[in-house]
């Protein structure tokens, strides 16, 4: 190999290597928005909030809405509103009505 090939191969790992930092920027700032907010979801929440639900569970349907009864710990107790059903889900699984 020459000292040509050797700078062309080089600028190429360079190129490559650039966009895979910035891939990697774009992924710790997606990361950290997420981190943000689910914290930020649970310190919002009160009991006697409004919440929507996220998930899926035995007497309950994605995107139910329920009324908070209770916080304790990263576990957030809440009644259904749609049939009354008492039940709990963790801080990232509901979301407050606005």
């Amino acid at each position: 190999m020459e000292i040509s090939d050797i700078i062309k191969q080089l600028q190429k790992l360079q190129i490559e290597q650039s966009k895979l930092l910035s891939q990697l920027s774009a992924l710790e700032t997606e990361k950290a928005r997420v981190e943000s907010e689910k914290t930020q979801d649970k310190k919002d929440l009160k009991v006697g909030d409004q919440v929507t639900l996220l998930t899926t569970g035995v007497r309950s349907r994605k995107g139910d809405e329920a009324k908070v009864t209770g916080i304790r710990g990263k576990t957030i107790y809440f009644i259904i509103i749609r049939n009354g059903h008492s039940t709990h889900r963790k801080a990232h699984n509901v979301r407050k009505v606005e």
